[in-house]
């Protein structure tokens, strides 16, 4: 079947947003006078969510409801002020986006950040780039792999689920694919290894942006 959209997760897919992520989960965490931790060991703790980072992070014993919710206020507090200070796309990522918008190829974004953040990244970071739906969690798009999000994509976009071809980082990516009834594909660049990946079930892998392409000519 010919591809009809790509759907791309944002976080570790087309952004490397880590190092704003792990500066304002810190500084919650020193808010709260709880230990911190470098910015690689926030690889692990990204991809499901920003309720579920809290979980992480958060020591043993701290993970109730009340204090999970000072985390999120100061966190969002934080990144409110700072997501875009070493936030940037992926080497490669601008030129494919031009290139599938060339090519009439549909696009769609749908990431476990918050909606507000979403949309604020792309609208900064990816200006030129013309997807046709972009959603990230709210009270109407729940955190993936619920796959509710991403068929409502794309609907949006026209494009039948087993069309669409979701593009992502992670094993929750890989889970929200499979949901959906669409082909994954994972980007070797991202916060997950390939080790990790294959040993979730993932045997779709690209080393660099451009391969995508080669998807639309079948290979």
């Amino acid at each position: 079947m010919p591809i009809g959209a790509f759907i791309f997760d944002l976080d570790g897919t087309l952004l490397d947003s880590i190092g704003d992520i792990a500066a304002s989960g810190n500084t919650a965490l020193a808010e709260l006078e709880f230990p911190t931790f470098p910015v690689d060991r926030y690889r692990a703790f990204v991809g499901d969510g920003v309720a579920n980072l809290a979980r992480k992070v958060l020591p043993e014993g701290h993970r109730d409801e009340e204090t999970v919710k000072r985390f999120l206020g100061r966190f969002k507090e934080q990144y409110s002020k700072s997501w875009n200070e070493t936030t940037r796309p992926y080497p490669g990522i601008v030129e494919l986006l031009s290139a599938l918008a060339e090519r009439g190829v549909h696009m769609g974004i749908v990431s476990n950040k918050r909606d507000e953040f979403t949309k604020a990244c792309v609208r900064e970071l990816l200006p030129r780039s013309p997807f046709g739906e972009v959603r990230g969690e709210s009270e109407s798009t729940p955190v993936k792999p619920d796959p509710s999000g991403t068929i409502a994509v794309a609907q949006a976009l026209g494009c039948a689920p087993s069309s669409c071809v979701f593009v992502g980082d992670s094993e929750v990516d890989a889970e929200t694919a499979r949901r959906a009834g669409m082909r994954f594909v994972a980007v070797e660049w991202g916060y997950r290894s390939r080790a990790q990946l294959e040993a979730a079930g993932v045997s779709s892998f690209v080393r660099e942006p451009g391969e995508l392409l080669r998807l639309l000519d079948g290979e």
